[in-house]
This record gives structure tokens, sequence and C-alpha cells, in this order.
């Protein structure tokens, strides 16, 4: 998605794909980030070393601002030079309380609100990569992805809506979709992304074993 714009491995930090419980080192983590945060800190530091050495963490008073204002993504500390999309891995891992406002900056600056062609991103995805569409409230493409379902003669298709007690549901229907490549489409708040990108990268490991990818 957005190949030009966003590289892998920035998709691979944003998804969490590639840090785990046990490469955790809270030593090297400034000790003014609240241990809440140091996964998703050691995320970024993991998967952008380079990026996350700009960051100068360890300069508390750089980040007083971003870290106490309603609206931290406002507030990012003018040393910090970040695309749209580095704003998100940034926000995701220090306010994730302030990941939908700025999602919602990056996607209006990368698409064209107006114009979503799920033919063209059908032609452009993979076999391999879950497809995110972000939406506004009352905005629902489920319709849209079921008609090109139809004309592309795709009858195994399942749409769940997240939420508490879903989870070995969405789990049953990633293997199952994984296995015998159906349509699985997941609705879910942005308010529950975060918990949820662990199951998109079960999803993942999964297809990607099955394919022989590793």
């Amino acid at each position: 998605m957005f190949p030009d714009k966003i590289p892998p491995n920035e998709w691979k930090v944003f998804l969490q794909y590639d840090i785990s419980e046990s490469k955790l080192d809270p030593q090297s983590i400034p000790e003014w980030i609240p241990k809440n945060l140091v996964f998703g800190v050691q995320n970024l530091q993991f998967g952008m070393p380079e990026l996350f050495t700009n960051l100068r963490l360890s300069e508390q008073s750089l980040w007083k601002n971003f870290m106490l204002s309603d609206d931290g993504e406002m507030h990012i500390p003018n040393h910090c030079k970040l695309t749209d999309f580095q704003k998100v891995l940034l926000t995701q891992a220090l306010r994730p309380d302030r990941v939908y406002a700025t999602i919602s900056h990056c996607t209006n600056h990368l698409t064209d609100p107006s114009v979503m062609d799920l033919s063209q991103i059908f032609k452009e995805s993979l076999c391999s990569e879950p497809i995110l569409l972000i939406t506004t409230s009352g905005n629902d493409p489920a319709i849209e992805i079921r008609e090109l379902a139809t004309i592309l003669e795709i009858h195994d298709y399942s749409e769940i809506a997240m939420g508490e007690g879903q989870e070995d549901k969405a789990i049953t229907a990633f293997q199952k979709a994984s296995k015998k490549g159906h349509w699985l489409v997941l609705k879910i708040c942005i308010s529950l992304l975060h918990g949820w990108r662990f199951y998109v990268r079960a999803y993942r490991r999964n297809i990607m074993k099955i394919l022989d990818y590793g």
C-alpha cells in the first residue's frame, strides 16, 4: 500500500511485526518514558534505528509539549523531520491515545478521500498482505467490497464486526481464509486497532508459512 510513499519496513513497524516480548530491553529506553509504552517505543527502536536515534528521546525537555498536550500530534519537536506516516509511528509509540487523529491527518495527505477504486486496490494487492481501509464514521465500504467479490466470482466471503468476544471467531476465520484463499473482512473500530495488530501479525505469520515463504 503506497509503496512509493511508505517503505515496507515502516508497515512492519506499524503492525509491530518484528518485535516480541523476548526482545524487550527496558534499560535502553529513557527512564522518563512510562513502562506501558516500552513495547511500542522499542518496536520503533528495532524497526527504524536511525529514525529512533534522530528523535533524541534522551532529551526529555524536547518532548514535554508532545507528551502533555491534548493534541500531542501537533507538538512534535521541530528537530524531528518526519513523513506523515512516520508521525503515525511516533504517535503510536508515545501517544497511542492520539493515533486516530494522526492517522486521519496522514490519510488525508496520502489519498483523495472522495475516490476509492477497490478494483485497482485489488490489482495492486498480494495474497500475503492484508489490505487496510481506513474510513470515517458513516462510511462503510463493505457494500463495494461485496460487489467486487461478486464481479470476481469470489464465493467464499465473510465479514466479522470486531468487538468483545469475537477473538476466537476471528482467529478461526483467519486460519480458514489463509488456507483456502477466502476473502475475510474485519470491521475494527480505530480505538481497538492497537490491540488487534496482534491478530494481523498472527495472520501474516500464518499465511507466510502456508505459502512457504519462511
